[in-house]
């Protein structure tokens, strides 16, 4: 389905402002590279998106500004992202 991480990162995003959380996280790693919506360029743009629509909000301290991490944004492929919880 085209872009679903953006429907999923705006729903969990605006559960985040909800709860004034101040990260989202998602399972993209770098081996999803060829799905566009997983690249770290694309949470960036939503990251920066989602924090311009609730600026007001984080401004006045009401919200948190949100980080969208996801194990690609740290470099790590699915075989690295299991090794680590392996050893945790």
């Amino acid at each position: 389905m085209p872009i679903r991480n953006g429907i999923f990162l705006s729903v969990a995003t605006a559960w985040a402002f909800s709860i004034n959380a101040s990260l989202v996280a998602y399972g993209a790693h770098t081996g999803d590279k060829n799905y566009p919506d997983c690249r770290p360029a694309f949470s960036k743009k939503l990251e920066s998106s989602f924090n311009q629509g609730e600026i007001d909000g984080i401004k006045s301290k009401i919200r948190k500004k949100i980080e969208i991490w996801s194990p690609y944004k740290a470099n790590l492929s699915k075989k690295q992202l299991l090794k680590k919880a392996m050893i945790s």
